[in-house]
């Protein structure tokens, strides 16, 4: 079977997963056609994800996640369509369909000389390991501290290991670059001022991305090695964002548009606890919809949230690890100063800024630990400032002192947030994107015919889809178009006992791969016990005299 065809039978199933959900959730709004101002067709391969990753966690307080789990998720939830039949359109053949299914069939081919990433052997693919052979673990981040962080992503991607072929887990990350072009699309289509704005500015910096110092890079989304999820977060962030500036000023707001931005918000958070940003704005919503939302609403979000801080508790004795003041030393799991410890050396392993360093200094110190942080740095800059100007041509603005103000803050507080916390361009993809839509709400009209500004961003978006591959890719799919894939971890890995009774490399690598009991050499020596209910324990051992 060939890889788009693969691609394309993991979309169709992922879609009608996500279709039969948002029946489920919208079976008292007449089925609505739109969410915000987008098609809400675009949405359901999202809405699949995001919901098997909170059952998926549901389900492993109780029982490990297996393939039984994931088909029975999969035939229920297509099941669910049948709560709304619709006649099939059988006007296939237009435009809107080509831009739709064009990085449906594009995309895949960034699986043509991909490989894992570091972080895949690290601890993501044994964390996911874990999730298969055991319910939830209490203390599990006390094996490998990386475990502490258990996102939600590793809990989609514990349903996709086909035996020992992990092409699905790559399959999961281009949906949600798919679903990122599809939303540019459709906004492109809709031929509002706003959206063609939010279009214009998004695709400008993709475009740009190929361009610059070291050949560009400029903190748009990428395709990652196997695993990896910065660019999900990054898409979900902007999405939320994109979904927020299109809902200022529209007067017809519904609770099924509320809870959309609800799902958004918590997948957010879920993923990466950058994600609790996204509050400013929800909140904002909220003040000024609330005649429109229902008890109900608060009671779920409440109750996702709360399963999302139980399993963070439970695994690593923090609500979210690793902020040491929100963990409880009280917990036998949870041993005082341990997500200091990590937080501590993720940020020396960053270079994160202090407030009380000199910011110059700091800049050359962090410019030092690659090739690429200052460069990507200099091209985002650069690339606001092109869009700006171009926004400004091709659209007539709103322009004060205030906004300036706003717009020069924001800019700021983004980049700076980005600075204290986690200063690697690829943890800064959904703050760089939302820097270059803070002029849109200013948007009052077009400088050109709106049609005009459309066929140059379709002209835009065919390219900076096209160039979004690397060359490589194209040409070996040029050359094996039929070849059959299967993603394998290395098979040279040999494990052996160290002094200490641990499980670790041979050659002291710290990657450990697929061996649950495998830890780095520089994990603490542990004790597993088991607990009421056939539950496991993991607390680090006592230092004997």
């Amino acid at each position: 079977m060939t890889l788009i065809s693969q691609f394309l039978i993991f979309y169709l199933l992922t879609y009608f997963s996500g279709r039969g959900i948002y029946c489920l959730i919208n079976r008292n709004n007449n089925f609505q056609d739109k969410i915000i101002n987008y098609s809400k067709n675009i949405f359901y391969p999202t809405i699949c994800l995001v919901f098997l990753g909170n059952l998926s966690i549901v389900y492993n307080f109780f029982y490990k996640i297996n393939i039984y789990f994931t088909i029975f998720f999969y035939i229920s939830t297509i099941f669910l369509n049948l709560l709304h039949f619709q006649k099939i359109n059988l006007d296939i053949i237009n435009f809107k369909n080509f831009l739709f299914l064009l990085p449906i069939f594009y995309i895949p081919l960034s699986t043509y000389n991909l490989g894992f990433s570091y972080d895949a052997g690290l601890y993501h693919l044994n964390f996911q390991n874990w999730l298969r052979s055991e319910k939830i673990i209490f203390g599990l981040s006390n094996l490998h501290m990386r475990y502490g962080y258990s996102s939600i992503f590793d809990y989609i991607n514990a349903n996709f290991w086909i035996n020992e072929n992990f092409l699905l887990l790559h399959f999961t990350n281009i949906l949600f670059i798919v679903f990122f072009f599809q939303l540019i699309s459709d906004q492109i289509l809709i031929n509002k001022n706003k959206t063609l704005g939010i279009a214009t500015a998004l695709l400008i910096f993709g475009f740009l991305d190929n361009f610059g110092i070291n050949g560009g890079k400029n903190g748009f989304i990428e395709i990652e090695g196997i695993t990896k999820y910065d660019t999900v977060f990054g898409i979900v962030f902007i999405t939320f964002i994109v979904l927020f500036i299109s809902a200022l000023g529209k007067e017809d707001l519904n609770l099924l548009d509320i809870k959309f931005f609800g799902i958004y918000l918590i997948f957010a958070i879920q993923l990466r606890p950058l994600g609790l940003l996204l509050f400013i704005p929800f909140i904002y919503l909220l003040i000024f919809n609330s005649h429109i939302i229902r008890k109900n609403f608060y009671i779920v979000l409440l109750a996702v949230s709360s399963v999302h801080f139980i399993k963070n508790l439970i695994n690593s004795g923090c609500l979210i690890f690793p902020i040491e003041p929100l963990c409880f030393n009280n917990l036998d799991w949870y041993q005082k100063g341990y997500a200091q410890s990590e937080s501590a050396n993720i940020r020396q392993s960053l270079r994160s800024y202090s407030f009380d360093e000199n910011i110059v200094d700091w800049f050359y110190y962090w410019s030092d630990k690659n090739s690429y942080n200052s460069s990507t740095l200099i091209n985002y800059f650069a690339t606001i400032i092109i869009i700006y100007s171009i926004i400004l041509l091709f659209f007539k603005l709103r322009i004060s002192y205030k906004i300036f103000t706003y717009v020069l803050f924001g800019n700021i507080s983004l980049v700076l947030i980005w600075m204290v916390t986690t200063p690697n361009p690829r943890f800064g993809i959904g703050l760089f994107m939302t820097s270059s839509l803070l002029l849109i709400n200013y948007i009052i009209d077009s400088r050109f015919e709106r049609n005009i500004i459309k066929n140059l961003n379709i002209a835009l978006y065919c390219l900076s889809l096209v160039f979004f591959l690397r060359v490589t890719s194209i040409v070996a799919f040029i050359q094996d178009p039929l070849k059959d894939f299967i993603i394998v971890i290395p098979d040279n890995i040999a494990y052996s006992e160290n002094k200490n009774g641990q499980i670790v490399r041979s050659d002291n690598s710290e990657q450990c791969w697929v061996n649950k009991f495998c830890v780095p050499t520089y994990s603490k020596n542990v004790e597993i016990e088991k607990i009421n209910l056939n539950y496991k324990k993991i607390k680090i051992a006592e230092l004997k005299n």
